[in-house]
């Protein structure tokens, strides 16, 4: 994601991400953008996690495995993500509640990279047209989207596809029909169960 970011985008000043998690796509765009680099997300687990790394350059963690089997895991911002002290200070990262109503300082962006949020927001319409106008004209708009549509978290009426035979990413691709399709690639996604 962040090496389509950086081939696509003319100008590499400043660039956001939106559903950053814990921080790794911030952290390798930081390498190719020259001002900063911001991450957003509604966890603020991760975002706690993603400030951490930035800080201490290294963050620890454990997961389960399988049972009561804990596996430790560890990243260092030098020896794993190749990222040195000065590169993590155009880093930044904020917890934003309801991605439909970002506020307005996060705007001006030369490459926005969305990160599988759609089918997570009560209305992805809204906040497809709104990020639109986030972006520097002759910017560079990047979606990476699992279309996992769920009544429970976002009605059928708001879903973008997935419904009448219309398949979500063209359905997307018509909402940002004023774009260039650069790349269209579907890719294989594995979310492991927490």
């Amino acid at each position: 994601m962040a090496e389509a970011a950086a081939l696509c985008t003319k100008s590499k000043k400043q660039a956001l991400v939106v559903g950053c998690g814990a921080g790794r796509v911030v952290f390798e765009l930081c390498k190719q953008f020259e001002e900063k680099v911001d991450g957003i997300d509604m966890n603020q687990d991760l975002i706690a996690a993603a400030n951490e790394l930035k800080e201490n350059e290294k963050l620890s963690w454990q997961m389960v495995d399988h049972g009561d089997i804990l596996e430790t895991f560890e990243v260092n911002t030098a020896k794993d993500l190749r990222i040195r002290k000065p590169m993590l200070q155009k880093c930044h990262f904020a917890m934003v509640s309801d991605l439909t109503a970002i506020p307005l300082s996060f705007s001006k962006y030369d490459c926005i990279v969305v990160l599988d949020v759609l089918d997570k927001l009560y209305s992805p319409k809204k906040f497809v047209n709104s990020i639109q106008r986030r972006l520097n004209k002759g910017g560079t708009l990047i979606f990476g989207e699992c279309f996992n549509w769920k009544e429970r978290i976002t009605q059928k009426r708001h879903w973008i596809g997935g419904v009448d035979n219309k398949r979500s990413s063209d359905a997307l691709k018509e909402m940002l029909h004023t774009f260039n399709v650069i790349k269209h690639e579907k890719v294989s996604f594995i979310r492991r169960e927490t």
